[in-house]
């Protein structure tokens, strides 16, 4: 699994989500929510993709209030076995949930090497969102 932590519900509560690969290539992202008293509820699964949509091992996951709504969502940057990547946006619902990924960036055929590249969210313009930032490494440096 890949794990994630964030307010998925904007009740002010760290939450944690993740994603599971299954051996018949199946993939579903997982919700815990946090309660008041320190624990978690069980987790719901938010979104899932049948066998042969996607392969866990080709993504990196990360949270982040992406679209400023006060909720954290997730951002799956997914490395295809063509050579382009893309990055998804799944915005989180008032109830801690996730709605379906949305292409928001792609990158041509070997233009990044996901297994180079590490992610990192914050709010690095000061406007409020957090965005994504991608430290890559080439041959001859960073």
């Amino acid at each position: 699994m890949k794990f994630v932590t964030g307010d998925f519900n904007g009740d002010g509560l760290s939450d944690m989500a993740a994603v599971r690969g299954y051996a018949d290539g199946s993939v579903k992202l997982f919700t815990w929510l946090s309660n008041p008293g320190g624990g978690f509820a069980d987790p719901v699964a938010s979104w899932s993709a049948a066998p042969g949509n996607w392969t866990f091992d080709r993504m990196t996951v990360r949270a982040g209030d992406f679209n400023g709504d006060g909720r954290d969502d997730v951002a799956l940057w997914y490395d295809y076995a063509d050579g382009h990547d893309t990055l998804f946006t799944l915005t989180a619902t008032p109830q801690g949930g996730f709605n379906v990924p949305v292409a928001s960036w792609t990158a041509a055929p070997g233009s990044w090497n996901a297994s180079r590249v590490k992610v990192v969210a914050g709010d690095f313009n000061g406007e409020g969102r957090e965005d994504l930032a991608a430290l890559t490494g080439t041959r001859t440096g960073m």
